[in-house]
């Protein structure tokens, strides 16, 4: 039987993270956790699945380091955004993440990545600020 190692120290890890996860939920209050167990519990089932087939050889995935560097690109771009929210706020740190990304993924012509970027945070502006009457800035 070949058994894929890496699929199962995966799974392992999340397991471990999810159990984690439904401990942190415990200081909900009232059903604020249902939602975030219900979720929990559909990882667990996907990662089931995954154990499952790492034990039957199945899913065994290798690349190369030219095809990691896009997700690790995108997950860069994440913890910049992270970063430029707190020191910026939302609407500056969202807009710049927007056309950076847009940027990336070729969009064309550059007018549209304007307009995108601008009518998303106008639609955002309104639907929390002025309808809700949030503060997100």
């Amino acid at each position: 039987m070949k058994i894929n190692k890496q699929g199962l120290i995966i799974g392992v890890l999340l397991y471990a993270f999810m159990v984690f996860c439904w401990m942190c939920t415990n200081s909900f209050v009232g059903d604020a956790s249902l939602f975030p167990r219900m979720i929990l519990v559909l990882f667990a089932l996907l990662n089931t699945i995954m154990v499952i087939q790492s034990f039957q050889g199945k899913g065994k995935v290798s690349f190369t380091a030219k095809e990691a560097a896009m997700p690790l690109l995108y997950f860069a771009g994440i913890v910049v955004y992270v970063l430029l929210f707190k020191l910026l706020g939302y609407f500056p740190a969202t807009a710049i993440m927007l056309v950076a990304y847009m940027l990336i993924l070729k969009v064309k012509p550059y007018w549209l990545i304007a307009a995108l970027t601008a009518g998303y945070l106008a639609f955002v502006y309104v639907l929390f600020v002025v309808w809700l009457k949030t503060s997100i800035i």
